[in-house]
């Protein structure tokens, strides 16, 4: 199905077939796309809003197209962009990209602020060094704005319109740098592959509060340790291909809390063993002193320990409620998980002695 031009359809939202998505938003700079089920009782008044808000949008003269997917169309589609299944959602696309602003908000007035709040320019231009300064952290690409790379560029930036400055400045060469002026940050140079994927993830971990990367994650012999700098690549694996990623589970906790100290000695037996279950990662991060990359995706926590688990190729987590055992934690990953497995009867006492010393030993 080829693009149509929404402007034609006096302000109602365009419907497209799953197959024509992706043409349309390819071919348009920014489209907000609604994901919709149908047969849902209130089917006709969620798009009665949405067309209102369509038109209301027109007349103030915002262009941004405006589209209805029907989710039962194509599930697989549905999916990869709502991975939760809740419908409808609101998603705003730029350049084809998906961002991280998806909503449920279903009032005309809602929709209309939402897209009034994203329909800017994520880029500031800059003309000189000196005015980087005037941020205390920003984003700061010098390259020609005619590069490839600078569609790429906004589109990181449309991610994080309320969170960092992006900022431009026309030069030869193409340099991406985190700049900051905050205590205990320093600046640091984009040096790696210049996709919206792998550059998003950067900027999204140079903004999370970290400790130094372990030397090693499973220095303590016990579960893997995970940092702020690292909990996206080892919990979402985004390196790894889909089908040879592992089941995750992680525990945040705080070195402080009596509840994290009771269930860590747990944590380690369940994690010892379970180091020869091929397809789970055990992991561990200290929820005080390090902050998360994936709070839209679902690893927030406001208290100790919270236990999170994540299938092999999700990318929405179960949170574990149950009883703090082995035998218990280990249920739940089989139920979770991609695969059955069975723990290891006996424990390395020696091992687990060794992880929880050293635990000790590290919060002194």
């Amino acid at each position: 199905m080829s693009p149509r031009p929404i402007e034609g359809r006096l302000g109602v939202a365009t419907t497209l077939t799953p197959a024509g998505l992706g043409p349309f938003i390819g071919s348009n700079d920014k489209v907000l796309v609604d994901f919709v089920d149908q047969t849902v009782p209130n089917w006709a008044e969620l798009s009665g809003e949405m067309d209102a808000a369509a038109r209301a949008i027109r007349d103030l003269g915002c262009k941004v197209p405006f589209v209805k997917v029907d989710a039962r169309q194509d599930w697989a589609l549905a999916e990869k962009y709502v991975p939760q299944l809740k419908f409808p959602q609101l998603l705003w696309f730029v350049h084809g990209e998906p961002t991280k602003y998806h909503y449920t908000m279903r009032k005309m007035k809602d929709i209309v602020d939402f897209v009034l709040a994203l329909d800017r320019d994520p880029i500031e231009t800059v003309q000189s060094d000196e005015d980087v300064h005037r941020y205390d952290r920003a984003i700061y690409a010098q390259m020609p704005k005619l590069s490839p790379h600078f569609k790429t560029l906004e589109v990181v930036a449309a991610q994080h319109m309320d969170t960092v400055a992006v900022l431009h400045r026309e030069a030869t060469g193409e340099n991406v740098t985190f700049i900051s002026e905050r205590e205990g940050e320093q600046n640091i140079s984009y040096d790696g592959e210049f996709t919206a994927s792998k550059l998003e993830q950067w900027v999204r971990n140079r903004l999370t509060k970290s400790e130094p990367i372990p030397r090693s994650p499973d220095m303590y012999g016990g579960s893997l340790i995970a940092v702020g700098h690292t909990l996206d690549d080892m919990v979402m694996q985004p390196s790894i291909p889909r089908a040879e990623r592992k089941d995750v589970f992680l525990m945040v906790y705080a070195s402080w809390c009596g509840f994290s100290r009771k269930a860590m000695p747990i944590w380690e037996e369940f994690a010892i063993r379970a180091v020869k279950v091929p397809h789970l990662s055990v992991i561990k991060m200290d929820g005080a002193l390090n902050g998360s990359p994936l709070r839209d995706q679902g690893f927030r926590w406001e208290s100790y320990p919270k236990m999170l688990f994540l299938r092999a190729g999700d990318t929405t987590p179960v949170v574990f409620e149950g009883e703090r055992s082995v035998k218990h934690l280990a249920a739940f990953a089989n139920e979770h998980g991609s695969k059955a497995f069975d723990l290891e009867s006996e424990v390395d006492q020696s091992r687990l002695d060794r992880a929880l010393r050293m635990e000790d030993e590290a919060e002194l």
